[in-house]
């Protein structure tokens, strides 16, 4: 389970909500946004496919507007 939560800026990731974010970076592809989180062998990964029902699509679209406008992330 991958929850976005705009107001820490953080995607909550699990039923336990470990925290990424702080050194995000994000590649945008035809059929997945890829996230990044960390340097090197101990980088969190996750991907969310863009393919999916039309609110599955909009929730992607508007995750993926937010983050390029983000100063924080490397989109």
């Amino acid at each position: 389970m991958i929850v976005f939560n705009q107001y820490q800026n953080a995607f909550l990731l699990g039923n336990r909500q470990h925290r990424i974010g702080q050194n995000l970076k994000v590649v945008s592809t035809y059929r997945h946004l890829l996230f990044y989180d960390g340097d090197g062998k101990s980088q969190t990964k996750f991907y969310i496919p863009k393919d999916g029902d039309k609110e599955h699509q909009e929730n992607v679209a508007y995750i993926a507007d937010y983050l390029k406008k983000t100063s924080g992330v490397q989109y």
